[in-house]
């Protein structure tokens, strides 16, 4: 199997609550292709729901190389550090994800205004 179908054999198992084979399987798709971020985000959820923050913000650590602008990763990081009882930690991951939201939300209010007003140009012609 190639690195593509080893992940999607791990979102499977995953989704079927096999958490450790899902697991095993992602750090096979790893090996052959390293770059798939999205499967390190897939481990550190497993991690967060087995209890087991720190293997989740090794994962997420190495998630945040491939997406640094991922809002998502740094919420879970935010989780993580939460569950190891680490508060200061974790408000810095909080403000993070908040402040990339933030750009998030502001791009796509900027989009849909775009939109609107494109529109209503060509609805008045």
């Amino acid at each position: 199997m190639d690195g593509i179908q080893l992940s999607q054999s791990g979102r499977y198992l995953q989704k079927q609550g096999k958490l450790d084979d899902a697991i095993d399987r992602f750090q096979q798709a790893i090996a052959v292709a390293p770059n798939q971020t999205w499967v390190h985000i897939s481990q550190a959820m497993i991690h967060l729901t087995q209890s087991k923050p720190a293997d989740a913000i090794t994962e997420y650590q190495k998630a945040i190389k491939g997406q640094p602008n991922n809002a998502g990763i740094y919420y879970g990081l935010t989780r993580a550090h939460s569950l190891k009882n680490e508060k200061e930690v974790s408000i810095q991951w909080l403000q993070k994800a908040v402040k990339l939201n933030k750009i998030l939300l502001n791009g796509l209010r900027q989009t849909v205004i775009w939109i609107i007003s494109d529109n209503f140009q060509h609805s008045k012609n």
